[in-house]
């Protein structure tokens, strides 16, 4: 009787040691919890901000009256204005094709080569060039 006393006093203090961790273990996991809702109400916040900035930054490129296109570092399309399409044959649903799969009205062979040279120079280039027609030709 004594030896299953003892055994079971071990056991019960084992429980007991258990139990408190445990219990640290849940005001960690409580803490982390609200350390995670925070961060996750400021990655919402700056989400919003985020979408905000694209929103106007949509807008102000709508609104000018200046062609231009948005290329990334593979001369993929990213995004251009409405004014663009009057010298490219270029969509919405466009958007990561790569520049050289566009018509374009341009008589200008050299387009993806100086688009490519602005990119890594990151300096603007000046080409005179004439318009033919319409988008394709």
């Amino acid at each position: 009787m004594k030896a299953a006393n003892e055994e079971m006093q071990s056991t019960n203090e084992e429980l007991r040691s258990t139990m408190e961790e445990l219990e640290t273990s849940k005001e960690e996991l409580q803490s982390i919890n609200e350390e995670l809702q925070t961060v996750n109400q400021e990655n919402r916040h700056k989400f919003e901000e985020l979408s905000h900035l694209s929103s106007d930054l949509q807008n102000l490129l709508a609104s000018t009256d200046i062609a231009t296109l948005f290329l990334d570092r593979d001369l993929r399309i990213l995004r251009f204005t409405p004014r663009l399409s009057d010298i490219f044959n270029v969509r919405v649903t466009d958007r990561g094709r790569p520049i050289s799969d566009l018509t374009h009205r341009l008589g200008y062979q050299n387009l993806r080569e100086d688009a490519g040279e602005v990119l890594d120079r990151l300096a603007p280039l000046e080409r005179e060039m004439r318009m033919t027609g319409s988008v394709g030709t």
